[in-house]
């Protein structure tokens, strides 16, 4: 077992490494998209997302979710990050109000 000691950040290099790629890459992806800044937590949530989705070199170049569970990951949900989509409410479950004909 390893101890480390509290208020101690010399020890936090692979994690300070860590959270300044994951925060500049997200960066990144707000910029090329001409996204506002104040969506970052949407931007670092997708980031580390695909970044638990890509193959790791540690096992063989696979995603973890096939070591795992031994089938190739589905990738047909993923989207370019700030793409514009569409929701389809059903007539059903719309307000009075905003209905139209």
């Amino acid at each position: 077992m390893h101890s480390t000691r509290s208020h101690n950040p010399q020890e936090n290099g692979v994690t300070r490494r860590n959270n300044r790629s994951i925060m500049g890459t997200t960066r990144a992806m707000l910029h090329d998209q001409g996204l506002n800044f104040n969506l970052w937590v949407e931007a670092c949530n997708t980031l580390v997302y695909l970044k638990n989705q890509s193959p790791h070199r540690i096992l063989g170049m696979i995603t973890p979710k096939e070591a795992f569970s031994g089938r190739k990951m589905d990738v047909l949900h993923f989207r370019t990050f700030g793409a514009y989509v569409y929701c389809h409410v059903s007539k059903e479950s719309r307000k009075m109000l905003e209905l139209t004909t």
